[in-house]
């Protein structure tokens, strides 16, 4: 489809679904489809969980906030920068984590 303009402006982008371009020195307009693979078990498991731990972290009360911000600084957790997590951040890394398991001899 041609795009006109009253000032004869060429106009080239991305705007809702549509890609307006150039073609053959005349201004044309396509639809763009959605790109989107096929998501794998895994990327979805990790899709679900991180949900979860969203949903989670949601309905925490501002005493366990409270309570996981002072964790944070009493025990100096800090990210790869070197800043101390703020309870948001410490939820979803305690949420997100995988458990360990150490065994102890007696």
């Amino acid at each position: 489809m041609r795009i006109t303009n009253i000032h004869g402006d060429i106009k080239q982008g991305k705007l809702d679904g549509q890609a307006y371009q150039l073609k053959d020195g005349r201004q044309m307009r396509r639809g763009i489809s959605k790109k989107g693979g096929v998501v794998s078990k895994t990327q979805n498991r990790q899709r679900v969980l991180f949900k979860r731990a969203l949903e989670w972290r949601a309905g925490l009360s501002i005493e366990n906030r409270k309570n996981m911000e002072s964790i944070a600084y009493r025990d100096n957790i800090r990210n790869q920068d070197g800043v101390i997590y703020d309870w948001s951040m410490l939820a979803m890394r305690l949420a997100l984590a995988r458990p360990t398991i150490r065994c102890i001899e007696l």
